[in-house]
């Protein structure tokens, strides 16, 4: 069973951190707050019991990114692997966090999907209204031929005149309505003979 408290020989390595700190001829600052940032800094630098890729003191970022990419308390592989895909497309967790607080819920609006990593990596130096205009311009998925932006466009338009007529509008029909370029009496014309 490990004990609670510090083992000898790490309050010990604090201590000569402490006095070193000092430099020569220096008084040592045993203060609260010096001691806690030593110890913070002894001990944030060792592997993380459940993941001993990372430092106890990196383990709380990747732990937030796997609970983003999961959607649930993150167990310890979901945050090894959160790590590892973060190092392996060069983002750091703090990119990560940012550029997918704002192009996750575009992305789901937009296309009804969460972001790729490959998307986030070239979102990453990106301004919100940047990471808006990019989805916005992206192919719909199913239906490439039109962008995110002109089936939104046209969606909302054929929502308001189906529902007229007791009718929901498909993505087939919304995606002809974009590639037509049709206003809202072809749309009327098109759900008063369905």
């Amino acid at each position: 069973m490990n004990s609670p408290f510090p083992h000898p020989d790490d309050i010990a390595a604090i201590h000569a951190r402490i006095v070193a700190a000092a430099g020569e001829g220096g008084t040592p600052d045993f203060s609260v707050a010096s001691v806690g940032q030593h110890v913070a800094t002894a001990y944030g630098n060792m592997p993380h019991p459940r993941v001993p890729s990372l430092l106890i003191k990196d383990y709380p970022s990747y732990e937030r990114v796997a609970w983003m990419l999961n959607d649930r308390q993150p167990q310890p592989k979901d945050v090894a692997h959160a790590a590892e895909t973060l190092q392996q497309a060069g983002l750091s967790p703090a990119q990560f966090e940012a550029t997918w607080s704002v192009a996750r819920p575009v992305a789901n609006r937009l296309l009804g999907q969460d972001p790729t990593m490959q998307q986030l990596v070239h979102l990453k130096d990106a301004a919100p209204k940047d990471i808006h205009a990019y989805y916005l311009d992206h192919p719909f998925p199913g239906y490439e031929e039109v962008t995110a932006g002109q089936m939104a466009q046209h969606y909302r338009a054929a929502e308001a005149v189906a529902r007229q007529y007791g009718q929901i509008p498909n993505h087939e029909e919304v995606s002809r309505f974009a590639i037509t370029g049709a206003d809202t009496a072809q749309m009327h014309d098109h759900y008063s003979q369905s």
